[in-house]
């Protein structure tokens, strides 16, 4: 059983870890980009960072079975990291702020088709809260009233 990998071995297992780090960077841009439609829901977030560590922790162990035969080396996590980061600070910001200038454009233009539907929404609100206002009014109206806490037996503290 050999516990030292040779240099050659080392090198020749590096690029997939790299170019797997690479891959989960265009992953996490994917997922950046969702976010970002999605507003600031925290619901959407937490679900988005729990699909991100879990395809993240899947595809490290599949890579170390593939190229390692199951052995965890720092080397190979270290070239995975490598790999996210030379892609999330140079292709991703570019293609992340590309995205975000192309969103705030197609934004821009397409906000007044919305308008009206906007408009409509409010009306229903406005009707919602009418009836909700009147149904309580109603249910008050037939309510029982409950016995005054002095003329309740168990109640009666001397």
């Amino acid at each position: 059983m050999m516990y030292v990998t040779d240099i050659v071995t080392q090198l020749r297992n590096l690029m997939p870890a790299v170019g797997l780090g690479f891959v989960l960077g265009i992953f996490y841009l994917v997922i950046r980009i969702f976010r970002s439609v999605l507003s600031d829901n925290k619901a959407v977030v937490f679900v988005a960072d729990v699909i991100f560590c879990v395809v993240c922790t899947l595809s490290s162990f599949l890579l170390f079975v593939a190229v390692n035969n199951g052995h965890i080396r720092f080397y190979l996590i270290v070239a995975q990291i490598l790999g996210f980061c030379v892609f999330s600070f140079t292709f991703g910001e570019l293609i992340f702020g590309c995205f975000l200038n192309l969103f705030a454009f197609f934004k821009k233009i397409l906000s007044p088709i919305f308008v009206p539907f906007k408009l409509l929404g409010r009306k229903i609100d406005a009707i919602k809260k009418k009836l909700s206002e009147k149904t309580e009014n109603f249910k008050n109206k037939f309510k029982k009233l409950l016995k005054q806490r002095s003329q309740v037996l168990y109640n009666n503290v001397d």
